[in-house]
């Protein structure tokens, strides 16, 4: 696997998928680390393929529910028989994001019956 074969490949892939080129190259990378590493490839091509960084996003405005606001939610969740309203009322009452609470089960909350 020459330089060109791979500069050319990335390439040809790098006009319909940016994301996939810079994934595939990488792989090929490590796949070169490894058989370098195993004796089974003298050197490892210095390529000239160069990827833009990310660029990161600007702050965005967080969207939040004011406090006079969550009393109001809080009795309509708990009032609703539906479960999944009460997995919402947990996250509502401590804060836990939403990517927080799709791995939570109900089985990991403790009820306390007052």
């Amino acid at each position: 696997m020459t330089k060109e074969v791979v500069e050319g490949y990335v390439t040809m892939i790098r006009k319909d998928y940016p994301r996939a080129a810079k994934d595939i190259f990488l792989m090929i990378r490590q796949v070169l680390q490894y058989g370098k590493q195993k004796k089974l490839i003298k050197e490892i091509p210095d390529f000239d393929l160069k990827f833009p960084k990310k660029k990161r996003s600007k702050k965005t405005k967080l969207v939040y529910l004011p406090a006079e606001r969550q009393t109001e939610w809080l009795d309509i969740l708990e009032n609703d028989g539906r479960s999944f309203c009460k997995l919402f009322a947990t996250l509502l009452q401590t804060g836990m994001r939403p990517e927080e609470g799709c791995g939570f089960l109900l089985s990991n909350i403790f009820l306390i019956e007052i």
